[in-house]
């Protein structure tokens, strides 16, 4: 992937936030194209912000959309950054992101280290700390297009 992006390639960020990863790796790519897509407004005001404060506006993009909804346009890499398990529905998330890459694209995927038993997630201090209220903002995140089962295993 590294060679694609030293290259110049297409990617998405899925779940963007504030933009912070997508900005760190438009700084590490220059010849590359970003563009980052997140659900809540003010988060995505702030990432085209922190974007062109960073010289990076030319080259990368911000938009509100969801994980479904934003444009099939044949990404050679498309990241989600700790965001998959927020969605209400993961699956079709993955779907489309695999319909949204070029041919020989690459779906990155970065998720918070967590075990399948609760107790050994209680027991691991990177997970135990910030787990409760990020819990309930993840909840009510997923819950909005929540199938059952899917998402954030809080259900």
């Amino acid at each position: 992937m590294a060679a694609k992006l030293t290259a110049g390639a297409r990617v998405a960020n899925v779940g963007t936030g504030h933009g912070a990863a997508l900005l760190l790796l438009a700084q590490a790519y220059p010849a590359s194209r970003f563009v980052g897509y997140d659900t809540h407004p003010p988060s995505v005001e702030t990432a085209r912000k922190r974007a062109a404060e960073a010289g990076l506006a030319d080259r990368m993009r911000f938009e509100v959309a969801d994980a479904t909804g934003y444009p099939a346009d044949g990404y050679d890499l498309i990241c989600y950054f700790d965001a998959l398990h927020d969605l209400g529905d993961p699956v079709s998330a993955a779907a489309h992101a695999r319909h949204a890459l070029a041919s020989g694209g690459t779906l990155m995927l970065v998720e918070p280290l967590a075990f399948d038993d609760l107790a050994a997630n209680l027991a691991n201090n990177l997970f135990a700390a910030p787990r409760r209220p990020r819990s309930t903002w993840c909840w009510r995140r997923a819950h909005r297009t929540a199938i059952r089962g899917a998402g954030s295993g809080l259900r």
